[in-house]
């Protein structure tokens, strides 16, 4: 039966024939006829549902012709109605008992997994029931519920139209997705949160096969979808992407693995290290992939979660550098040793914690779309691939002026930060190219609890490093949550302040609204020697960080709206005097 398919965010240069010759070359099996070109969007019609799900996995996140566009099933194909089983429930009280919640969503059905996060002040729970109508009728009845007084919960699909049109439609109604999901091109939710994993040049053609013949067999046999990239990386080793369920994924990664293991057998070589003894099965490591964001929750305070993975699991697992991380690359390493069983356990267990963390991060980005628009390339993680290189790309092509900032951090977090011989925080200059100093605790205002980092640099080492802040603070369990929240000041002209603030405080008020974060002007306050004066910002990265590109754009355009009048009132003629009389 043909499957209808929409377009998305193309160009206005793109005409029929480019758009037909696109789908040719990706083989794309279309119905005659059927391609519709319409403003920036289009609809085309394939053979089948499985030739759909095929050309959404190549096509979605493609940029074509300077355009990410978006590929998606045609919302008319459910007339209304989602076939998920999950959602999402959210501005749940603080204070209500997670067991209370559990319930609640129980008297709808069966209940597989339930996750409850807290998110500033309310809580969010992800429940995944055992059938579509049991989620539809939790959405139908628990939609607009009230749970206390003055508390209205607000629930939604989380996999709505395929996981896909639910961002679109709630954030970005008029183009294309810029929420693809953390190096997703297909979904955009934990269900189907991609399994990232790195495997050497020389075990590339044994995971193949010849023609394709075995990743066409772990395709078939685990129903999971397997992208060997073998033009990324100039180095030894190769990325793989695995696409699907949470156990499609492991156990396509389990039969990787097999091949990799039979094959370092097979030449005697091992995968990772050179040793004078044959290699055997324990040598051949598991790397896997994931971005910097969920590394710090994996490993926990001190360390804990990773070592209760290591015990639960009996595997070795070591994880890469931040000093490795790059602009373009944010992804780290995470490698397991040990046998085979004992590799997958770990497998496992790190990506549920992966995905957890994952869908605590998007219900938090949910609440803050503003916070995307105002530099989607600050936001690693959400957008795909080609997005985000676009966005980047766009990003280094702009000027970038130097700009100052301070973090308070906690001063038990100060140890991390400079790191051994003060390498680590050596090491962050140098990758941000930035100047960071820690003030010395008799210098800050709150003496030990806190000390005062100060960060000087462009506005993408001004994010870098700023980043690199939040993340040693969440790996230090300081966070109290999952979500880390500092307070931060940036200098501002003091004959700016009332731009800011706005008539009756509006600006400020608005600027706190569209950031989630707490914003503090001083009215009365004199200016330093420079002029300038300290504005507070309150909250977690990404409201940190998008409160301080909206106040600093709302600053250039004040300075330069008053430099465009001055020339203009010298050019004016000047005009009689009112109480002069012109007769």
């Amino acid at each position: 039966m043909a499957t209808k398919l929409y377009f998305g965010n193309l160009s206005p240069e793109i005409t029929l024939d480019m758009l037909k010759n696109l789908l040719i070359e990706y083989d794309v099996p279309i119905v005659p006829d059927t391609v519709q070109l319409k403003n920036h969007f289009a609809f085309v019609e394939v053979q089948d549902n499985a030739s759909a799900e095929e050309t959404i996995r190549k096509l979605h996140g493609y940029n074509f012709h300077g355009s990410v566009i978006t590929v998606e099933h045609s919302v008319q194909r459910n007339r209304g109605r989602s076939r998920t089983t999950k959602v999402s429930i959210s501005n749940i009280p603080i204070q209500a008992p997670d067991e209370d919640v559990r319930h609640l969503a129980s008297t709808f059905g069966t209940i597989k997994e339930c996750h409850i996060h807290e998110m500033n002040d309310t809580k969010t729970a992800s429940v995944t029931y055992e059938a579509p109508e049991q989620a539809a009728q939790a959405v139908n009845h628990l939609r607009g519920h009230k749970y206390c007084e003055g508390s209205y919960l607000d629930v939604n699909y989380v996999n709505e139209n395929g996981g896909r049109n639910y961002y679109r439609n709630r954030y970005n109604p008029g183009g294309g997705n810029q929420y693809g999901g953390y190096g997703n091109r297909n979904q955009g939710q934990s269900q189907d949160f991609p399994l990232r994993m790195l495997v050497p040049n020389v075990m590339v053609g044994a995971i193949i096969g010849k023609g394709g013949q075995t990743i066409r067999t772990i395709t078939g046999a685990t129903k999971a979808k397997v992208d060997v990239h073998r033009k990324e990386n100039i180095g030894p080793e190769k990325p793989i992407t695995i696409y699907g369920s949470a156990d499609s994924c492991s156990e396509a990664c389990r039969k990787i693995v097999e091949i990799m293991q039979q094959e370092s057998v097979a030449t005697g070589q091992s995968t990772d290290d050179e040793t004078s003894d044959p290699p055997s099965s324990e040598d051949v490591p598991l790397k896997l992939l994931a971005h910097n964001s969920l590394v710090g929750r994996l490993i926990g305070r001190n360390g804990t979660t990773l070592k209760k993975i290591m015990q639960d699991s009996g595997a070795r697992i070591t994880i890469s550098n931040f000093q490795e991380l790059t602009l373009y690359n944010m992804e780290r390493t995470i490698t397991i040793l040990g046998t085979l069983d004992d590799q997958c356990k770990a497998e496992k267990l790190i990506m549920q914690k992966l995905r957890v963390s994952y869908d605590a991060d998007m219900q938090n980005i949910m609440t803050e779309p503003n916070a995307m628009q105002t530099n989607p390339a600050m936001f690693p993680g959400i957008l795909p691939p080609a997005a985000a290189a676009l966005a980047m790309q766009q990003q280094m092509q702009q000027p970038q002026p130097s700009e100052k900032s301070d973090l308070w951090v906690p001063g038990g977090v100060v140890g991390a930060l400079i790191g051994p011989g003060g390498q680590n925080i050596r090491s962050a200059s140098r990758q941000a190219n930035a100047t960071i100093k820690i003030a010395p605790a008799d210098q800050s205002a709150q003496g030990q609890a806190e000390r005062k980092v100060s960060i000087t640099g462009s506005p993408d080492a001004q994010w870098k490093v700023q980043y690199w802040v939040f993340s040693k603070v969440g790996q230090e369990g300081y966070a109290g949550s999952d979500v880390v929240v500092l307070r931060a000041e940036i200098p501002v002209p003091s004959n700016m302040v009332g731009r800011i603030i706005g008539k009756r405080g509006a600006s400020v008020q608005g600027l706190q609204k569209n950031t989630s974060a707490r914003i503090e002007v001083p009215r009365n306050k004199q200016g330093d020697e420079n002029g300038e004066v300290p504005v507070t910002i309150v909250g977690n990265f990404y409201s940190v960080q998008s409160a301080q590109r909206q106040i600093r754009k709302l600053v250039s355009q004040a300075q330069q709206q008053q430099q465009g009048q001055g020339p203009m009132q010298q050019r004016r003629p000047p005009g009689p005097p009112k109480h002069v009389n012109m007769q």
